[in-house]
């Protein structure tokens, strides 16, 4: 960002030394993961490099990092990763920490924006199921850790030490190594962390952001979550309903993506009150001009499916409306 903004060469040099260093000199990164934190913000950096600097070779590189961690065996569908790939995958040991999370999102956002819109659907499926869902919500959760687990406070100087209302003030917060189901496992100490509570809202952001955006004469939606814009106001019903609803505050061009999963021949366009055929170009729905007051809803096919799916000894079964998770087995304890 600082050499986006300064052109500064030093700046230049220094991500492209860095870059070199962990491509030419680790060439087993990607399959030696390990803390998944480090290794995907690493992935996503050297991208952005790539993208800023216009060195294929990097933007390259970091997709490569980001297919083979997604075909191990044991990365779900529905977002979770690892806090490391040593860790054992076993009940109450699951555990994925916040910041892998956005890492992980990023990246897939980073991918879709600059070499293929497939990526989207990665993204709106990490930030549905995992991050969403790894926000604390409600604190009682932590009534039921087991005895056994819970340790004494440390002695430490009060300067950085407090156990004034920790719990509701941790309301609002991200597990730091929450499971597929839960916000916390069983099987482990540690359930926030400091760092978690900062990356959760920067990833909600890059998912608010990237959801839609506006640009000269042209809305464009990318994935289904409500925004609004200055010239759309878009709700996304999921995982109620596949719909979507936009409403033009101003004229303006509409793209809107058709997702990975939904065929173009069974989603429902309407504008107006009026259905209609809306050619597909790329990947989008191309609703062309429409003035200020235009009402669109778009239905995509509501059916939902079925997945089991394995991380470790844990089998996890669960039923999907698009990309959204709406039920899960083993639930949550």
């Amino acid at each position: 960002r600082y050499y986006e903004d300064t052109k500064d060469p030093l700046a230049a040099e220094l991500i492209t030394k860095f870059s070199r260093l962990v491509i030419d000199l680790m060439p087993d990164f990607s399959k030696n993961i390990g803390q998944t934190h480090s290794a995907l913000t690493t992935a996503s950096g050297i991208l952005r490099a790539g993208q800023v600097l216009g060195v294929s070779e990097f933007k390259d590189w970091a997709d490569e990092v980001y297919q083979r961690f997604v075909a191990l065996d044991y990365i779900p569908d529905f977002g979770w990763t690892p806090e490391n790939t040593s860790r054992p995958r076993v009940k109450g040991r699951l555990c994925c920490e916040t910041c892998t999370t956005v890492d992980f999102l990023e990246l897939a956002l980073q991918l879709a924006q600059f070499r293929d819109p497939k990526y989207w659907d990665d993204a709106e499926r990490i930030a549905m199921n995992q991050l969403l869902e790894g926000q604390m919500l409600r604190v009682d959760f932590v009534e039921r850790i087991p005895p056994g687990i819970r340790q004494p406070l440390p002695h430490m100087d009060s300067k950085w030490f407090t156990t004034d209302h920790v719990m509701n003030r941790s309301l609002g917060g991200f597990g730091s190594f929450s499971g597929p189901n839960d916000w916390a496992q069983a099987g482990d100490p540690i359930w926030g962390v400091q760092c978690c509570f900062g990356s959760g809202p920067r990833g909600l952001y890059d998912a608010w952001y990237c959801a839609a955006q506006e640009e000269g004469d042209t809305v464009q939606v990318n994935l289904q979550f409500s925004k609004r814009l200055p010239s759309a106001v878009i709700t996304s019903y999921l995982p109620g309903k596949a719909t979507l609803e936009i409403e033009m505050t101003a004229g303006k061009k509409l793209r809107v993506r058709k997702p990975g999963w939904a065929r173009a021949e069974l989603t429902r366009v309407v504008a107006d009150g009026k259905e209609k055929k809306v050619p597909l170009v790329g990947t989008y729905f191309d609703l062309g001009y429409l003035g200020g007051g235009a009402k669109v809803r778009i239905e995509f096919p509501n059916e939902t499916v079925r997945k089991t799916e394995r991380i470790g000894e844990v089998e996890f079964r669960t039923v999907w409306r698009g990309n959204a998770v709406v039920e899960m087995e083993p639930v949550g304890e």
